[in-house]
């Protein structure tokens, strides 16, 4: 690692597990969705019925039509099919994704200081848009860029290309902040940004291609890029 935070001039952050604690959302949702079902309550405690749609969730590696038809096949009578299902799941699962505290204020103190941001984030637009506006994200961020938008998705350069063109920043002296190393870290790299995973106490998985900067939580980018632009910035 080294000390790029003289020329960060821009930011640019991933969305689920960066900015929002999708883990945390998803189990309130799978919570939510328990015990508003007596169908679920019959045969499952909420402990077990979380863990299983979890794993429903981990198995189909994110794709909610997968979750959600193994959700059905368990409990047939949840959902009347799987388009109800999947209009559920994208209205009440963005509203369980919190914001925190330390975060918004991080984002706040971002726009005090003019540094530009932006959202880079893989999924569908009508997901992704329901999470960053029921966050409020939408407020705190330049621009929000979406795979399926965009039409390619991290690690592809494209998405970089399409995110950074939008906040006018150069890629040498913006900072990609994200959890997954393979799309978010090795992409950033790829296209030339100083790079900083969110580690969530995981071990750096990779031989090679660390990242620049590792981090407990996304608020510690503050240490990286505020200090410079307090003093370049002054309000």
């Amino acid at each position: 690692m080294y000390d790029n935070r003289a020329i960060i001039k821009a930011v640019l952050f991933d969305l689920d597990n960066t900015l929002l604690d999708r883990d945390r959302g998803f189990t309130a949702f799978c919570k939510s969705l328990y015990h508003n079902n007596r169908i679920m309550c019959r045969t499952h405690t909420e402990e077990e019925a979380v863990k299983l749609i979890t794993l429903f969730d981990s198995k189909s590696k994110r794709s909610r039509q997968v979750m959600l038809t193994e959700l059905m096949k368990q409990w047939p009578k949840v959902f009347q099919n799987l388009s109800e299902a999947v209009e559920f799941y994208e209205t009440n699962y963005p509203k369980m994704l919190i914001l925190e505290s330390s975060t918004k204020i991080l984002l706040q103190d971002l726009r005090k200081w003019r540094v530009p941001s932006a959202i880079v984030t893989n999924g569908d637009v009508l997901l992704q848009t329901n999470k960053v506006r029921e966050s409020g994200l939408n407020n705190l961020v330049d621009a929000t860029v979406i795979s399926e938008e965009v039409g390619a998705e991290k690690p592809d350069k494209e998405i970089f290309q399409k995110a950074l063109s939008l906040i006018n920043a150069s890629p040498s002296s913006t900072l990609f902040v994200g959890d997954t190393p393979e799309t978010d870290i090795l992409g950033a790299k790829n296209i030339g940004m100083v790079s900083a995973w969110v580690h969530r106490n995981r071990d750096w998985p990779l031989n090679d291609s660390k990242p620049d900067y590792m981090l407990n939580h996304v608020s510690d980018v503050r240490s990286l890029i505020l200090p410079h632009f307090g003093e370049l910035n002054p309000q």
